[in-house]
């Protein structure tokens, strides 16, 4: 009896969950609004917010990055100071700061999805290879670091 009550708890955090993400929106929209950032008519922004230009698409890269630069020094220094008390903690901040470049590689390696072996490519075209390449080798790298 108890475990249908965790399910059904469960069930219920989500349905408020995904409520609470509505009104925020709705409250997002009506502080827009309410400063005068977008007219209701025909939804016309007065900031620009287009990045389609060059210059625009570096200035936002570069802002991004000094982010991610902050955020890892961030996650180093409590990696840092974490590894020094031990605990579990240590490992989590570790995964936060290399999560991102994982990210990255399993994206790069997706590609590879639906290719197949083969001089013409038609074996195996159901396998997922970039996936594949990238689950075996963040086991053996996890494998390796245990």
């Amino acid at each position: 009896m108890l475990f249908y009550n965790w399910k059904f708890s469960g069930l219920a955090l989500v349905a408020v969950s995904i409520a609470f993400g509505v009104e925020t929106a709705k409250g997002f929209r009506w502080l827009l609004n309410r400063l005068n950032i977008t007219s209701s008519e025909n939804c016309i922004t007065k900031i620009n917010c287009k990045v389609d230009s060059y210059r625009r698409q570096l200035t936002v890269m570069v802002m991004f990055l000094v982010i991610l630069a902050i955020l890892w020094g961030v996650s180093g220094a409590l990696v840092k100071a974490k590894f020094k008390n031990g605990g579990s903690a240590a490992e989590l901040w570790l995964a936060c700061l290399v999560g991102p470049i994982g990210v990255w590689i399993r994206w790069f390696l997706a590609r590879l999805n639906g290719r197949g072996l083969g001089k013409d490519g038609l074996m195996f075209t159901w396998i997922p290879f970039g996936t594949l390449i990238a689950n075996v080798s963040a086991a053996c790298v996890m494998a390796a670091l245990s």
